[in-house]
This record gives structure tokens, C-alpha cells and sequence, in this order.
């Protein structure tokens, strides 16, 4: 399911957080950016520069079931949601990354559209290209209730 948030392929989705909260998440609109290096990055495939995969995510977050114990501001709510969904975004992009031909951004498909010196690099080269991407993703929903 993460993979089609990534492509634009859900129009809703449910989400739950660590203490229990349920959103549904609508008007979801993942924006993705796909550049060679990234200064700061730790390189970790041999020293070569990686491909930095940017995935941007925003829509709205009604609360469909609200935790028992605290009471979370909207605010709270909010940067909570975006953390824990970037995290967990994360997380299944690195597990997909270990088994050969998968890419949570189907990012290789459409790589001769945004990048198109790498898309020349890497188009007789999946493998290779699999083993350099680094993912960064940014997630920013709008609570529309509490």
C-alpha cells in the first residue's frame, strides 16, 4: 500500500499511529524528485555518489479513532502523524530496497523523465541502479479534525 501512496495510486488510506489513533487520509499527493548525490549523505555503496530519491507526501488526515489516555492538540496530532508516516515510509522503502527489483517509487520506470543523465547511466544497469538509491521522504498532512 506504501508503494502506491508513493505513485500516486491511493485516493484514501488508512493510517494508524503508534498509540492507537486511526486516520484516513485523503487528497494524497506524493511529489517525487530524483537527483545523483546529496551533500551530507553517507555514501555507503563503494564510494559512489547515491541516487537520492525525494518523496514529498501531503493530503488531509481526519481522525477516524482517537487513542484512549491523552488528549492530542491538533498540532500535537499533526507533527506526530507526519513523523511516525515519514518513519514508517522509510522503514518498507529500505526492506523493499533488499530484495532485488523493487523500489517503493517504481522510480526506475520513470527515471528517463526526471533524470535523464542517470536514466543514460543506468538503463541497461537495474541492479546497479537498485543498489545507489537513497530514499528521503517528507511528509505533510493537514489535520482537519481533532
Amino acid at each position: 500500500m506504501k508503494s502506491f501512496l508513493c505513485q500516486n495510486l491511493l485516493e484514501r488510506f488508512l493510517y494508524r499511529l503508534e498509540d492507537g489513533t486511526v486516520f484516513q487520509l485523503t487528497d494524497l499527493r506524493a511529489a517525487m524528485r530524483i537527483s545523483s548525490g546529496n551533500p551530507g549523505t553517507a555514501v555507503q555503496n563503494g564510494g559512489e555518489d547515491p541516487i537520492v530519491i525525494t518523496i514529498a507526501l501531503t493530503g488531509d488526515a481526519q481522525v477516524q479513532k482517537a487513542a484512549k489516555g491523552d488528549i492530542l492538540t491538533r498540532g500535537k496530532l499533526k507533527k506526530e502523524l507526519d513523523r511516525q508516516l515519514e518513519e514508517s515510509m522509510a522503514l518498507t522503502a529500505d526492506r523493499m530496497k533488499e530484495t532485488p527489483g523493487m523500489d517503493i517509487a517504481n522510480s526506475y520506470i520513470r527515471l528517463g523523465e526526471y533524470a535523464r543523465e542517470l536514466y543514460e547511466q543506468y538503463q541497461q544497469d537495474y541492479e546497479g541502479y537498485g543498489e545507489h538509491i537513497a530514499y528521503r521522504f517528507s511528509v505533510d498532512m493537514d489535520v482537519v479534525n481533532e
